[in-house]
């Protein structure tokens, strides 16, 4: 393994404002020599770049660990304006410390505004992909993820702007540039007298733990179960993010395709957030599956006799990833008392996937050790015995089936759609979203079936929708699944026999948003849909 430190020879652009304002100094004579006298250059120690990088070589795979301050000072500007999930509450407390002003909270909503403006998907159309009988990360790449990977790669204001105008426009990327500029003094102060030191405790400890025969071999086997694609000379970019002290106890983490985002609290430990780092490599190992494996995979799911197999399938990247990352790697690193503990209260604050991975734990170091696959049969009688066993009473909720769904919303129920998204923890890639059932939404659904579906509707229904979005449902209105009031209903229509339209109906916002919530509560029943315990 190597790490190096690095120092800058020369001035970072984001002090050229002190360099000014020195020159300024010397232009007034305070000196002692007459204006018309040019100024003497006074030589000045160059400041160092506080980072640090490693590469780790594993048997098979290789790591590189980051530490740097530009990428730290980025995720918090998208973290504090709300423009990314983090751990929000953390890291306000700390720019609080900062003297924030009116300006200053105005440079931060635009921050927010331009992340947000260039979103959207691409899709690879350069090589032939088979079809996908279900929401699978195959051929997609997220523009805001690819914002995120260009800010943890980024070490200076310059290189940041030159990816972002690839990624969004000059213009944009310039405006991002400004406010990163603007908020850097203040930040650089903090990373060195306090980030960089709290930081490289966290580096050292992930450098010495990435190196662990252990972890090493354990992230190998996952790799050959998850049926990864991965070339030699694979690496994995973990970077290390800085998270102040405080009084509360939570981070956050998230793998942005071969990149881990890790939040690192100033007084944790490097053995507590293993687990996490290894969670999120894991998604990214089913994410690199071969396409045509995991075709035939989904539809081997579709085919199945388990009634609830399209169900469970929407929870196996969350719960598989906190069975070997929370469960197998946590457990070797934790103490039995903390990893008791942790057990009790749910790997994961995704409560449904939680639970499946609880029942997951104990077969999955013999699935790693046999060789089993993901996609094998073998496995597939693992998972359907733990979803079973992991369901209230057997049976999934309502919610369970949109774990991975499509969402159809317009502007009016934008804030529902958002509610129920929160509720069902569905997000990229286990997500498609349309703003209305137009000509592309209505042939998505017809070509995907056992796609579960959440449409929001201002009533009354139209019959046209049961007929090509639920075929199974005889094109009849079931009865309510829930109601609220005479103003708003949620139905339930099945489009296969393992897949629903759940279709919510209410004149107005409020409640559309009543009925989210409650059917986020709404528990497991006959057939695996309930009734309305209220009517």
């Amino acid at each position: 393994m190597s790490d190096s430190q690095a120092t800058s020879p020369g001035l970072d652009l984001r002090w050229g404002i002190a360099v000014v304002a020195i020159l300024a100094l010397l232009g007034t004579g305070c000196s002692g020599r007459s204006s018309a006298e040019p100024p003497r250059a006074i030589p000045m120690a160059p400041r160092p770049t506080l980072e640090r990088d490693a590469l780790i070589q594993g048997h098979r795979l290789r790591y590189a660990l980051h530490l740097a301050e530009a990428p730290n000072l980025i995720y918090q500007l998208d973290c504090i304006s709300g423009a990314a999930l983090c751990a929000q509450p953390i890291y306000r407390e700390l720019w609080a410390t900062f003297q924030l002003d009116a300006a200053d909270e105005a440079a931060l909503a635009r921050w927010k505004a331009l992340r947000a403006k260039h979103g959207g998907e691409l899709r690879r159309v350069d090589i032939p992909r088979p079809a996908q009988a279900l929401l699978a990360p195959s051929g997609i790449f997220d523009l805001a993820e690819r914002q995120r990977i260009a800010g943890l790669r980024a070490r200076t204001p310059d290189a940041y702007q030159e990816a972002m105008a690839l990624l969004s426009t000059d213009s944009d990327a310039q405006g991002l540039r400004d406010v990163l500029e603007r908020f850097a003094p203040r930040f650089g102060e903090w990373w060195r007298q306090h980030g960089f030191a709290a930081g490289s405790v966290f580096f050292d400890g992930f450098r010495r733990l990435l190196g662990d025969s252990f972890l090493d071999s354990t992230i190998e086997k996952a790799a050959h179960f998850y049926e990864a694609d991965l070339p030699p000379g694979t690496t994995f970019q973990i970077h290390v993010l800085v998270q102040p002290r405080s009084a509360r106890k939570f981070h956050v983490a998230y793998q942005l395709e071969g990149d881990a985002a890790v939040e690192a609290p100033e007084d944790g430990t490097p053995e507590s957030l293993i687990d996490v780092v290894a969670h999120e490599l894991f998604h990214y190992l089913f994410f690199r599956m071969d396409p045509q494996r995991q075709a035939a995979f989904l539809a081997d799911v579709c085919a199945s006799d388990d009634p609830f197999a399209v169900a469970s399938f929407g929870m196996l990247d969350e719960a598989v990833a906190a069975a070997l990352g929370n469960g197998i790697v946590g457990r070797h690193y934790s103490s039995p008392e903390a990893f008791t503990a942790q057990v009790a209260r749910g790997f994961i604050h995704y409560r449904a996937a939680g639970s499946l991975a609880r029942e997951l734990l104990p077969s999955m170091q013999d699935v790693l050790d046999r060789g089993t696959l993901v996609s094998s049969p073998e496995f597939r009688r693992v998972f359907r015995a733990a979803a079973q066993a992991s369901y209230d009473g057997g049976r999934p909720r309502p919610i369970d089936y949109l774990h991975s769904h499509v969402s159809i919303a317009g502007p009016s129920f934008a804030g529902a759609a958002q509610r129920l998204r929160d509720a069902s923890w569905a997000g990229f890639p286990n997500l498609r979203e349309y703003a209305s059932l137009d000509v592309e939404a209505k042939a998505f659904l017809t070509a995907h079936p056992f796609e579960n579906v959440a449409l929001f509707l201002q009533g009354p229904v139209p019959p046209s929708v049961l007929e090509e979005l639920a075929p199974a449902s005889k094109r009849a209105l079931p009865a309510p699944l829930l109601t609220s009031g005479s103003r708003g209903f949620v139905y339930a229509a099945p489009r296969t026999a393992k897949s629903y339209l759940f279709l919510f109906v209410a004149d107005d916002a409020k409640t559309m948003d009543d009925l989210v919530d409650r059917f986020a509560a709404l528990p497991a029943g006959a057939g695996g849909v309930p009734v309305d315990r209220k009517k």
